[in-house]
């Protein structure tokens, strides 16, 4: 019960009369024996998901510097009126990554993500 957001121990508080101390032991054994930390952390996370409003940036506050030699190599060879700018963030889309898609959700655009969340280095076919 402890593990539990306050939120949810507010409600809990409200419906329980606060008087009756065994009621509320009772349901604290209860949500223990139901809940683990690994499940709570699973619901919380695909309520966000299911919540997720689209932003129209990476939320990368060095988007535009971590991007801007990748892009400057790959659209400067065939167009030089190019500018770079903060890259879009994917929001939710499929992207195929090593030769498999993916439905991804994210406030990062794909070179963030693959640098930041995966941890990954970037293609060499990109550079």
């Amino acid at each position: 019960m402890i593990s539990l957001p306050d939120d949810i121990l507010r409600h809990i508080f409200y419906i329980l009369n606060k008087n009756d101390l065994y009621s509320y032991i009772s349901l604290s054994k209860r949500f223990n024996t139901l809940f683990n930390q690994y499940q709570l952390a699973r619901l919380m996370l695909t309520n966000k998901i299911h919540n997720y409003s689209p932003l129209n940036k990476c939320v990368n506050a060095n988007c535009y510097r971590v991007t801007k030699d990748i892009f400057y190599n790959v659209y400067m060879r065939h167009n030089t009126l190019y500018r770079h700018s903060h890259q879009r963030a994917i929001n939710k889309k499929t992207i195929i990554h090593k030769r498999l898609n993916y439905d991804v959700t994210s406030p990062y655009c794909y070179i963030c993500l693959l640098t930041y969340v995966l941890n990954e280095d970037i293609p060499k076919y990109v550079l």
